[in-house]
């Protein structure tokens, strides 16, 4: 959901408090009369209902030595506003690592931690949020805060917040009185721990050192061979004591969420040879040697938890913003480490636990932060611009291939560029996300566009079937007053296991000449394989054609795979035929339909293969291609469309799982079932159902064939790199 610098935001969202609006009398706001706090302002801070106030989270009285890491709850009355458009201000220094947790309406969590030396020293704003009005009524908004100064232990601060009036009408706003000062917990904490003790004296001819970790931490000696001659835990303190032969040899140190540690020496007969005392760096959680987003990714997703163990950094049983602050003291680095000393030698002395309620979170995935252009959320007022032109989509987004191994943890969900991981062949994923189908994901699902989420069509697609993830971003509409830029996230590869399943996982986001961002999901029927008139070669698309066991061709079903056999792909007299396979999917009228061509199509087509060992590569009838050159048609129809369709007005849930009319004909389609009254947002949908939405401002001319829905044949990055299956 993943240029070289990348900024990181994990969307956290906590435990919020639902206010009922009570009308009170008005009173002055308490503030802290001394240290450091937290305030909540609003503007404007009465509002019309469908309107929008701006809200900004500030830290006061920050003291001289600044704060490495803060972690903000936020809450709000979940029934009377609209929260969205969480933007992280450079508070923190430039680049923040960030985290936003939304695992229910009306509460929040916002986690930032400097990365590198960075950390806030001066008073001012740590992000802002927008807050739209849904009913009369009032809201307390209220944020509360715990900090660190870089020594890994929470102070509590004291926070006052603000209140949100929504008006049914332009009428004067009922007062309300905001939360007044809440006391701090422990503002100057003392550190606590053990003392450390001397190391234990050296024998004659041994090898010592110290090693500093919250984790055990795990010492291996490997010979000149690089053959395993010793291993050992260190003691609490981290030192270690070998007594290992004359000879050459490499140190290697690893501990659960470090970076390894890695040194050479020699040792001669009686030599008391010791390295020195070395902090190991916190934040490798997935154990690939470099610390990066997809690291802090699993600590998002772990929030509150206590496994995996790993992101635990500092091991006091919780997942939360000071593990975050051990990430981004180091993000960036790279292992083995060979001795850089770092502010990580505090870990000699465990921090103290410091408990706090919260509800365990859902999910958390990590997105860029928004920084100039905050996506609006889907029920947000959407005014049309002066100017309604849209940047130009360009036909390859994507950077010129290079190898990638990714980390173990997450990369089977994140867009990656041609490259291998996770012990899969080298494959591609067609288009990055572009930036605003990610906003509109972070801002309702908590998760940048990801592969084989909820919408996933079963857990075959995530675990076998991983490399069929594709993604095309290109503007369609081109022909109407409001052209639309689409992003399709689909599944599909041509090759027996694929060709061997009727229903596939896709994900469409759809950007209008407006602004406003619609979106669809679920899965796709391309046909039974059973059926010949939807499983068959371009070569026996027409009625009555004799196929190869002497049967007769029915010709061709409306949704179909067509895909080349050994006719199609050598021709006559070996004169070169058709080499692209054709899907042609349906989603239901609410959801769309696309048709996918794969050219240099991996695989040749033989009928009945849905009934052999298809997931036995050895049995595919290669062709040689990697199907890296496609060509789309995408349609959804509108009230003014050839094909006349009203699609549902805002949040709306879909059926995953269609009712199946599994009859052969062109008049037996998959049926959707929709919920269309009172789904006020994207978690109101029942087990089952999926959530789907359409901008107000989504064109009445829906998305069609008359107007431009086409992108012709593209060749995706990875010749030469990409293997099969692709």
């Amino acid at each position: 959901m993943f240029s070289k610098i990348i900024r990181i935001s994990i969307v956290l969202l906590g435990l919020l408090t639902l206010v009922a609006p009570s009308p009170v009398k008005s009173q002055a706001v308490e503030t802290p009369s001394a240290g450091a706090f937290v305030s909540i302002a609003v503007s404007p801070a009465s509002l019309l209902i469908g309107e929008t106030a701006s809200v900004s989270v500030t830290l006061n009285n920050i003291p001289v030595e600044g704060y490495k890491s803060a972690e903000f709850t936020c809450s709000y009355d979940g029934t009377l506003v609209e929260k969205g458009n969480i933007a992280i201000t450079n508070l923190f220094g430039a680049e923040p690592v960030t985290v936003i947790h939304d695992p229910q309406i009306g509460t929040f969590i916002v986690a930032i931690a400097g990365a590198n030396t960075n950390r806030a020293l001066t008073s001012g704003t740590a992000f802002t949020f927008s807050a739209k009005g849904l009913q009369p009524g009032q809201s307390a908004v209220q944020c509360t805060a715990r900090v660190s100064q870089g020594n890994n232990l929470a102070i509590n601060l004291p926070s006052v917040g603000t209140a949100l009036s929504i008006q049914q009408s332009a009428t004067s706003p009922t007062p309300f009185v905001p939360a007044t000062a809440t006391p701090g917990g422990h503002e100057h904490p003392t550190p606590m721990g053990t003392a450390i003790e001397s190391p234990t004296p050296l024998p004659a001819g041994s090898l010592s050192g110290q090693l500093l970790a919250s984790k055990p931490v795990t010492v291996r000696l490997l010979d000149a061979n690089q053959v395993e001659v010793a291993s050992m835990l260190t003691n609490p303190d981290g030192t270690f004591v070998m007594t290992p032969p004359p000879g050459d040899y490499t140190l290697i140190a690893t501990a659960l969420g470090y970076l390894s540690y890695q040194g050479t020496f020699s040792i001669a007969d009686g030599d008391e040879t010791v390295f020195p005392a070395e902090s190991m760096l916190a934040g490798d959680v997935d154990g690939n040697n470099v610390i990066d987003q997809f690291d802090a990714l699993t600590i998002g997703m772990s929030y509150t938890s206590a496994t995996p163990e790993a992101a635990d950094l500092n091991d006091d049983g919780v997942i939360d913003f000071l593990d975050l602050e051990l990430l981004a003291e180091n993000y960036r680095q790279t292992g083995p480490t060979t001795g850089t000393p770092s502010f990580l030698s505090y870990l000699r002395k465990r921090p103290t636990p410091i408990w706090w309620p919260t509800h365990r979170p859902t999910k958390t995935m990590i997105a860029p932060v928004v920084t100039s252009s905050p996506t609006l959320s889907p029920r947000q007022t959407v005014i049309a611009p002066t100017n309604t032109s849209l940047p130009v989509a360009t036909n390859s987004p994507i950077p010129n291939p290079t190898q990638t191994a990714l980390p173990q943890s997450n990369s089977m969900q994140l867009w990656h560029a041609p490259g291998s991981h996770d012990g899969l062949n080298p494959h591609e994923h067609g288009d990055k996300p572009p930036a605003w189908a990610d906003d509109f994901s972070m801002v309702n699902f908590g998760h940048p566009v990801i592969f084989g989420g909820d919408e996933r069509s079963g857990e075959m697609e995530v675990t076998m079937k991983h490399q069929a993830f594709k993604g095309v971003a290109y503007r369609v509409n081109g022909g109407s007053s409001c052209p639309v830029d689409v992003y399709f996230r689909y599944h599909a590869a041509s090759n027996p296991m694929d060709r061997a399943f009727a229903f596939h996982s896709y994900e469409l986001y759809m950007r209008d000449c407006q602004g406003g961002t619609s979106f669809r999901q679920g899965v796709y029927w391309v046909g039974y394989p059973e059926f010949r008139s939807q499983r068959m070669s371009r070569y026996n698309e027409q009625p009555g054609t004799i196929l190869p066991d002497g049967s007769i061709a029915p010709g061709r079903d409306q949704f179909i795979i067509g895909s080349p056999d050994n006719r199609d792909w050598l021709g006559s007299n070996g004169i070169l035929q058709t080499r692209c396979e054709q899907w042609y999917a349906f989603a239901g009228p609410h959801g769309g339909e696309f048709s996918i061509t794969i050219c240099g199509a991996t695989t040749r087509f033989s009928y009945d293969e849905h009934l052999t060992n298809y997931h036995d590569m050895s049995t595919w009838d290669l062709t040689g291609s990697t199907g890296l050159g496609r060509r789309f048609e995408i349609s959804l129809y509108g009230p003014n469309s050839p094909v006349p369709t009203n699609q549902p007005a805002g949040w709306f849930c879909a059926l995953k799982a269609p009712i199946e009319d599994k009859v052969e004909g062109p008049t037996h389609r998959p049926r959707w079932t929709l919920i269309t009254n009172g789904i006020n947002g994207p978690t109101a949908c029942p087990a089952g159902y999926l959530p789907q939405f359409t901008a107000p401002t989504f064109p009445n001319t829906g998305i069609n064939f008359t107007i431009g829905n086409t992108l012709d044949t593209k060749t995706f990055p990875g010749d030469g790199i990409v293997t099969v299956p692709n």
